[in-house]
């Protein structure tokens, strides 16, 4: 008899607690907590409020082939003035360069969009000489935490933390190359992930994350 998986956690809500026990050791310090995208800030939320922090957004984008959106060759995150793109392993050193003149064109205009919108308009957090905390979902694709952790790396943070509810071996040992420290409780098969991350998938969107931003 198959037996039914379980979910690491119930939503991103509870999985942000979770990470926040596992984080309280910088409580009272200078940080500012960082959600990779809607679903981070989700979790990223919880975490803030246990460490007295300050929550942010970090804007991503998955980086597409022409005419082909299924297929990513690389991403892309912003963080005030600095947008960081980020090749995909694999994706051919050749083609990434020659698409990096088109990303602006194609990409930079929604993706500074998205990320004023998520603000509505505010400045982004500074972070320069700071602990900062960057948080995923555990759902995020690896090529855009690694945008997302050098878009930090560019500001001079004092120390990067990169933080996630459930990932593979292989994800947790990447993540530390771009990291100083790497948090995840669940670690859970090599290169697949071997239960879901949440029973409940319900999506997080643009009024969800203005919202959690606000409070």
């Amino acid at each position: 008899m198959v037996q039914p998986t379980i979910a690491c956690y119930h939503d991103r809500g509870e999985a942000g607690s979770v990470l926040a026990t596992k984080l309280m050791g910088y409580a009272g310090q200078n940080v500012a907590v960082l959600g990779v995208g809607a679903g981070g800030v989700a979790v990223a939320a919880p975490i803030a409020r246990a460490l007295g922090a300050d929550l942010d957004v970090l804007a991503v984008r998955g980086l597409t082939l022409p005419g082909q959106p299924d297929q990513m060759w690389g991403a892309a995150a912003a963080l005030g003035k600095y947008v960081q793109i980020v090749a995909e392993q694999g994706s051919g050193h050749r083609f990434a360069k020659a698409e990096r003149g088109n990303v602006s064109e194609r990409d930079l205009a929604e993706l500074r969009h998205l990320e004023d919108i998520y603000r509505a308009g505010r400045p982004p957090e500074r972070v320069s000489g700071r602990l900062v905390i960057v948080v995923a979902d555990g759902l995020t694709d690896l090529t855009v935490m690694n945008a997302a952790v050098s878009a930090v790396r560019r500001h001079h943070p004092a120390r990067v933390v990169f933080a996630l509810p459930a990932g593979t071996t292989q994800r947790c040992r990447e993540l530390g190359r771009v990291a100083d420290e790497v948090i995840c409780p669940m670690i859970s098969g090599l290169l697949r992930m071997a239960s879901p991350v949440y029973s409940d998938q319900a999506s997080i969107g643009v009024d969800d994350v203005r919202h959690l931003l606000s409070a």
